[in-house]
């Protein structure tokens, strides 16, 4: 009897549904791996990710006129860095010649003869140096609040300042209305104008301050230097605009002023470039416009307000502008942002940390800018905001604070830096009220006006000064 062979049949290609799973992440994982890999190397080889390369269909007509073009501009970019290397290398070739042709000519100074006359040159020629530099170099800056900025930083933070002062024909000045004296720098504005620079004075912030308050500091610094009040645009996005009021902003009732979207001064100001500009046709087509002042003190917001939409990077916290960032008002108008720069050698100053200059995360020690802002506030300001009982102290103070918001560690314990975090955000967004009145003591005002007494008189006609004042003076008296 013959043995049947037993066919085997086909297994199933069922699996437990765990195994089918696990195989399935695996296979996930797995992918997930070599992706990262391959974005590593594209980042090691210098390339932002893959690049899609054109493919073109074998029956489209203009095929090989396509390809064509695509290689003669590739053959343009090499032949233009070819071109620009080459430049390079004769420039240096150039300046070595010119080395060479200073030591050859009889005109030139000959060099030394003995050890002595070598060293009282290199002496004259490091004085001269020296004093070749300009006066920018002689003031104690600070970048941006950042006590940790190295030599680096603060040299491209001076040198972006020069820049600005040399590229423009205007520098506008941004203060803050609630401390203009605290915000300005005497020998910096005398270096501007050293240099034939127009200055122009902004007060900030004017929603931050009364109307009179505003008056008197304007009535102030107008003896010194052109003066006008500005308020920025807080919403100056592009979705929504930014509106400009015709008003100069003190004549317009304080809930107008406070208004997010609404701007005010910017007509005054604008007549003012535009003025300028118009008196100075005949020598230049264009003008630039250059805006300084301390951190965080509103010349982003400035800029963009004047170009009614988000064209430059704001924020509430210092530092925000890194470098000089240049923007086309108009055709003949151009503007220039620039960092914020802290002309002290502290950064941790108190003062320094009052006017946002320094980011609170920076800030070491809180005791003493809380116990300077005690000092100027009057203390049933801050009883009625925070709704907390009388205090003796600073401790007191940002005790009671931290109970009222609920900033409390481990086992009900206060936090106080956490409060004073609080309190110092409420200080920076307004929250705390609290401004300066114009000194009563003149003397120092009375040496100034005599310094700058030709130089307002000098600029009224290029600016027009008694025009734009008449008519702010108008609107306000209306």
């Amino acid at each position: 009897i013959k043995e049947k062979m037993k066919i085997k049949k086909s297994t199933s290609k069922r699996m437990p549904l765990g195994r089918k799973y696990k195989i399935e992440k695996r296979v996930s994982q797995h992918k997930k791996k070599m992706k990262k890999i391959a974005r590593k190397s594209s980042f090691i080889k210098g390339k932002k990710g893959r690049t899609k390369e054109l493919n073109i269909p074998n029956l489209w007509p203009f095929k090989e006129q396509m390809l064509n073009e695509m290689n003669d501009a590739k053959e343009r970019i090499k032949q233009e860095r070819e071109e620009k290397k080459k430049l390079i290398k004769e420039m240096k070739g150039n300046k070595s010649m010119m080395d060479v042709n200073e030591t050859q000519n009889p005109n030139v100074s000959k060099l030394p003869a003995n050890l002595s006359d070598f060293v009282e040159s290199a002496l004259n020629r490091q004085n001269a140096f020296e004093a070749s530099k300009s006066e920018l170099e002689e003031l104690n800056m600070k970048t941006l609040g950042d006590p940790t900025s190295s030599d680096s930083s603060r040299k491209a933070f001076l040198r972006d300042l020069r820049k600005l002062i040399e590229e423009s024909d205007v520098v506008l000045e941004i203060l803050d209305a609630r401390d203009p004296l605290g915000f300005r720098n005497v020998e910096l504005e005398r270096s501007i104008i050293a240099q034939g620079k127009k200055l122009v004075l902004i007060l900030s912030k004017i929603d931050l301050v009364p109307g009179d308050v505003v008056k008197e500091w304007l009535t102030y610094l107008r003896r010194e230097h052109p003066t006008l009040a500005f308020k920025s645009a807080l919403n100056s996005s592009t979705e929504f605009g930014v509106n400009h009021s015709k008003s100069s902003g003190l004549n317009a009732s304080h809930d107008f002023i406070k208004a997010s979207s609404v701007a005010f001064g910017v007509s005054p100001l604008m007549s003012l470039i535009k003025n300028y500009s118009r008196y100075n046709k005949n020598s230049k087509k264009s003008i630039t416009i250059g805006v300084m002042g301390y951190p965080n003190v509103g010349k982003s917001s400035l800029i963009n307000s004047l170009k009614r939409g988000y064209c430059v990077k704001v924020g509430a916290v210092a530092g925000v502008t890194r470098h000089l960032q240049r923007i086309d008002l108009d055709s003949t108008t151009k503007l220039i942002d620039s960092p914020g720069v802290v002309f002290t050698g502290n950064s941790q100053d108190p003062s320094q940390v009052l006017r946002n200059t320094v980011q609170l995360t920076n800030v070491k020690d809180y005791f003493e800018p809380i116990s300077l802002l005690l000092q100027k506030i009057d203390h049933e300001i801050l009883l009625k905001l925070y709704k907390i009982p009388i205090f003796n102290n600073v401790s007191e103070f940002l005790t009671n604070v931290s109970i009222s918001r609920g900033k409390l560690n481990k086992g009900g314990i206060p936090d106080i830096n956490s409060a004073a975090m609080i309190v110092l955000t409420d200080w920076f967004n307004g929250k705390i009220s609290y401004y300066n009145f114009p000194p009563q003591d003149h003397s120092h005002q009375n040496q100034l006006e005599k310094e700058s007494i030709t130089i307002v008189s000098n600029w009224s006609q290029e600016f027009n000064i008694d025009s734009i004042y008449d008519e702010l003076d108008s609107q306000i008296k209306n």
